[in-house]
């Protein structure tokens, strides 16, 4: 089986475009095209007809690099632990601000009040004078 550079580039297609026929980033195709990642069984359907190869074709390619699979397993494992983390840090990170927020309202809130309670009581003083 040739591999998939080899496949994109009888087609013509540079890794952008190939990219986004696939629908995956460039950073993900070149991963694949380089033999560092083994794409998970979401891709194979995308890369048939990106690369308009059969199916058996790109399970074979699978096959030849089980040290890449099981690789890119432990590093999609470590990714998608960093994606979490930074996602938390940012969840917390959101709802300090909305906390932040909802106090600066309550006190804006107050404010006015106290304000129109001033005006009122200086409505009486001058009422009385």
């Amino acid at each position: 089986m040739k591999t998939l550079r080899a496949r994109r580039k009888e087609l013509g297609l540079t890794q952008p475009e190939m990219a986004e026929k696939v629908g995956v980033s460039v950073t993900a195709l070149r991963h694949w095209e380089q033999g560092h990642r083994v794409p998970t069984l979401a891709y194979l359907h995308a890369i048939e007809r990106g690369y308009e190869i059969d199916i058996h074709d790109i399970a074979d390619f699978a096959e030849m690099r089980p040290d890449a699979r099981r690789k890119a397993s432990v590093e999609d494992m470590i990714e998608q632990r960093k994606r979490r983390e930074e996602f938390l840090a940012q969840e917390k990170a959101r709802k300090a601000v909305e906390r932040r927020e909802r106090k600066a309202r309550k006190a804006i809130e107050a404010a006015e009040k106290a304000r129109r309670e001033a005006e009122r009581e200086l409505a009486q003083i001058k009422g009385t004078e």
